[in-house]
């Protein structure tokens, strides 16, 4: 009986980490057309490049991404060091 709810929490704590990878997918890929579809906007101000829309979101998807697998990793392989790198990153 104490295994089937850790098991269930194990299910849902990964299947929430694959919605959230999946929304850092979208970002990063609303980041990337953006930096394709107007790169001609970069020189306009060359020193503020760095924060257009396109680095932020690419930056934002990227971090999503990233923190969502350790997540879902250490959820499904019960890996104690992903783990604690999720949650020192919320």
């Amino acid at each position: 009986m104490g295994r089937s709810g850790y098991t269930c929490v194990r299910h849902v704590f990964c299947s929430l980490n694959v919605f959230v990878w999946l929304a850092g997918c979208a970002i990063l890929g609303v980041g990337i057309w953006l930096r394709l579809a107007y790169e001609g906007y970069t020189n306009l101000l060359p020193q503020y490049s760095l924060m257009s829309a396109d680095c932020t979101f690419i930056a934002i998807g990227v971090i999503t991404f990233v923190v969502a697998f350790f997540g879902c990793c250490g959820a499904w392989f019960q890996s104690h060091c992903m783990l604690v790198t999720v949650s020192e990153t919320n």
